[in-house]
């Protein structure tokens, strides 16, 4: 029993399942425009986003202390490991994109490694100064996941079908990010950092973001509509609907608020591929 929970735990708090979730984005990006899909880069993918984000948890272990306590309670278990951890997980994304992938994909993926160790090391300063810094600047990084989908595949950057995609990893993002923030008020108030619930206030933030949840379906349905995006990718339009409902059941304890937003908001992009997957059988 006592193995079951930690290995749920790391799962969870140990960055795991956001780590596969960027494996689903670059899948999705595969799908989306019939890449093909590699295998390899999908390893890549999660290994680069835990590196950033165990990386993460290990500087800000003692401001989790305030608002995480799942996370922090688990992470004490492995914190003396953890800066092994990290050079394994890093050793092994260069490694990999060296054998697999081109010159220009191994730059760009050192750039992208480098831009979300940044954050943590430089950019909560920033945070400080300009309100919503931290969403946009992750949200970016992330919609970030696609150009490097396509560098790896030495893939045409400038369609605008691709463009229109990125927006909307990018407004999905700042959907997430977001609603993560609202969870760490406490810890962020006290870091004096301005994020947008602290800048807001509970009730208008949540009508904000219900309201950037029904944007980020525009992109895609422009693209569909403008720009030969598959009419299948409709389906990722239901993406609003997920978000819609459990906006309204996010709850108020601060212990369930966090488990709810690591595996509820988290879990989001699993339903991407998946959804495009039984979109291409029903249209084809």
């Amino acid at each position: 029993m006592q193995l079951s929970r930690f290995i749920y735990d790391e799962f969870i708090y140990g960055g795991h399942l956001l780590s596969i979730g960027a494996s689903c984005i670059a899948l999705t990006t595969m799908l989306l425009f019939n890449l093909g899909i590699r295998f390899e880069f999908l390893v890549i993918a999660y290994l680069g986003t835990q590196c950033i984000y165990v990386y993460n948890y290990y500087k800000e272990f003692d401001y989790d202390k305030i608002c995480n306590h799942c996370r922090t309670f688990h992470m004490k278990k492995l914190f003396d490991y953890i800066p092994i951890l990290l050079s394994i997980y890093g050793i092994l994304y260069v490694l990999l994109l060296i054998l697999y992938g081109n010159v220009k994909s191994i730059i760009f993926g050192i750039c992208l490694l480098s831009i979300g160790l940044f954050f943590t090391i430089k950019g909560k300063d920033t945070s400080k100064n300009i309100t919503g810094f931290k969403t946009v600047y992750t949200a970016f990084s992330w919609s970030l996941l696609v150009l490097f989908t396509l560098i790896f595949y030495s893939k045409m950057l400038f369609n605008l079908s691709i463009i229109f995609f990125i927006l909307f990893v990018f407004i999905r993002w700042i959907i997430n990010t977001s609603l993560f923030d609202l969870k760490d008020m406490e810890s962020d108030e006290l870091r004096e950092l301005k994020t947008l619930p602290l800048k807001m206030g509970r009730e208008k933030f949540l009508f904000f973001i219900q309201t950037l949840n029904l944007l980020s379906i525009v992109p895609i349905l422009v693209a569909i509509l403008f720009f030969n995006l598959p009419v299948s990718s409709i389906v990722l339009t239901l993406i609003f609907f997920y978000t819609f409902f459990y906006i309204y059941r996010l709850p108020d304890e601060k212990n369930e608020l966090t488990k709810f937003s690591h595996i509820i908001v988290d879990g989001e992009y699993f339903f991407w591929p998946i959804l495009l997957i039984f979109s291409f059988l029903i249209f084809n």
